[in-house]
């Protein structure tokens, strides 16, 4: 990682002319401007339309819906995120090894039978191949199948000290085949994760300069038209018609967002001053034709706003309130558990939107692999429910037989009227009277009874507490006000990565880098 941080150092953040300037203060010439969130938010509030600034419109959908008492029309769609497949998996091997990823050859045997990999899969390891496409079998031979499918990402081995640009790109392939062998009729729509780059994590936004966007792009062609493949290898972005399903679609866009623009170990991203990639500048143009066209639109991503760099998720969040209207789903994964997060008003704080991270497939760290399929209001492409099914890898091991299983409804098992922004905010107030429930949400999102949810067996109140903001935090410094947590400690976050707000935010304007 030193051959890209220490260029991205010694080439701009530490030079001269911008150390002096910008991070002492010392010199007046040249100077780099800090733009204000603030600004951009007010900027954002001030031509939003009338009849939503009550922030309470898609709330209002859903109970148009709920007064319909004729049977809604449904779409299922399928969220998959953070396959991981490692192709060197290797049942039998040690799962107890010296580096982040075991269960392979050269591993060497297990020393007993409780250090072995399982045959389908370990806890402390990725997903084999063979316990990936049984997935893809299980859905293709669903009564009820999906209509189309979400793929956010991260489909790399967590081997991160042993990957180059073009092994990486082999997961990618191998998954691509899956779907078109196991599902060709489907549409697929795909964003990248920040494991599908090489050395992991790092991006820079040169259109220049993207080998694994293209590599990717040679794979994905079938599924993207060819004005977005040329955006999508140019910045990793890029929109979509709803296609392959029918006419009355043709006014939903899913957009892909490349979140690599907010990945706080994107080291990259040191000399990009702000907006990478001006993402965030061809989103807004988005949702302006979008609107202006009376259309509606579905985001995906990899990584959640709630885990990004803060000045990012601000901005996208003020994005989100003023299209409200236009925007009815956001699909994130990268955290491997499910979650969401209740988006709010900047200045009423009512609940106006929410985002969803999909569970991961993969098994790393002590997670049933896991996916979403959700049925989608036709008429208003609102998720009216939200199934998710698991492996129980401990199962399948012991009975040397894979066996799929539905896990539960989001909203029949929270007790919840529907998934409108208002309900899902009232889902902590819900865990507070009912802490059993919490301790449900616990091991749901800890992967269905994996290693991770073992020993959950109670939420007390500072549980239920951190519950809370989770859910209603849209950012990390949210998160940590909420928790009483200083929004910079020096020791702290050099611990858990968070020093990097330091270094990347706040965002400037100012000379062009040499």
């Amino acid at each position: 990682m030193g051959d890209v941080l220490i260029p991205q150092l010694t080439d701009f953040t530490l030079t001269g002319e911008y150390s002096c300037s910008r991070m002492f203060g010392f010199c007046s010439s040249p100077s780099w401007t800090t733009l204000n969130s603030e600004d951009y938010i007010r900027r954002m509030m001030s031509d939003k339309p009338e009849f939503i600034k009550n922030n309470d419109y898609i709330d209002n959908l859903y109970k148009k819906i709920k007064e319909d008492k004729n049977p809604r029309e449904t779409v299922r769609i399928l969220h998959m995120s953070d396959l991981h497949v490692d192709l060197m998996y290797e049942a039998g091997t040690n799962k107890h090894c010296n580096e982040p990823l075991c269960c392979r050859a050269v591993n060497g045997p297990a020393p007993t039978p409780a250090d072995a990999a399982g045959l389908f899969g370990d806890y402390e390891c990725d997903l084999p191949p063979q316990t990936l496409e049984s997935m893809f079998h299980f859905v293709r031979d669903m009564d009820d199948k999906p209509d189309l499918v979400i793929w956010t990402g991260d489909n790399v081995a967590h081997d991160v000290w042993n990957q180059t640009t073009h092994k990486n790109t082999e997961s990618t392939i191998l998954i691509t085949e899956y779907i078109k062998s196991h599902w060709p009729e489907m549409p697929v729509f795909v964003s990248p994760g920040n494991h599908e780059f090489y050395p992991v994590n790092v991006e820079g936004f040169d259109e220049n300069d993207q080998p694994v966007l293209n590599l990717l792009a040679q794979h994905w062609k079938d599924w993207i038209d060819e004005e977005s493949l040329e955006l999508f290898k140019k910045y990793g972005y890029f929109h979509l018609k709803l296609r392959d399903l029918s006419e009355e679609f043709s006014n939903v866009r899913v957009i892909t967002l490349n979140t690599q623009a907010s990945n706080d170990l994107n080291w990259n991203l040191l000399s990009s001053l702000n907006d990478p990639g001006n993402q965030l500048k061809w989103l807004e143009e988005q949702l302006r034709e979008i609107e202006s066209t009376d259309e509606i639109a579905i985001i995906i991503g990899h990584i959640p706003p709630d885990v990004a760099l803060t000045e990012w998720s601000i901005r996208y969040k003020a994005l989100v309130e003023r299209f409200q209207h236009v925007i009815r789903f956001q699909g994130f994964g990268h955290v491997h558990q499910e979650e969401f997060n209740v988006v709010r008003g900047a200045f009423d704080f009512k609940p106006i939107s929410s985002y969803h991270q999909a569970g991961s497939l993969t098994t790393f760290t002590g997670k049933n692999p896991s996916f979403r399929i959700m049925d989608f209001d036709k008429e208003t492409m609102l998720p009216l429910r939200m199934h998710t099914y698991f492996l129980n890898i401990t199962k399948a091991n012991s009975e040397g037989a894979i066996q799929w299983e539905h896990a539960y409804e989001f909203s029949e098992a929270y007790g919840l009227d529907d998934l409108s922004p208002s309900a899902l905010s009232a889902l902590p107030d819900k865990f507070f009277e009912d802490p059993q429930l919490a301790v449900k949400y616990l091991k749901a999102r800890a992967g269905q009874g994996g290693s991770d949810s073992q020993g959950v067996n109670s939420c007390d109140e500072g549980c239920l507490f951190e519950l809370k903001c989770n859910i209603n935090s849209v950012n990390k410094m949210l998160y940590k006000d909420c928790m009483g947590q200083p929004r910079y400690d020096v020791i702290r976050d050099l611990m858990n990565g968070e020093f990097n707000e330091y270094v990347f935010d706040p965002w400037v304007e100012g000379p062009t880098p040499k």
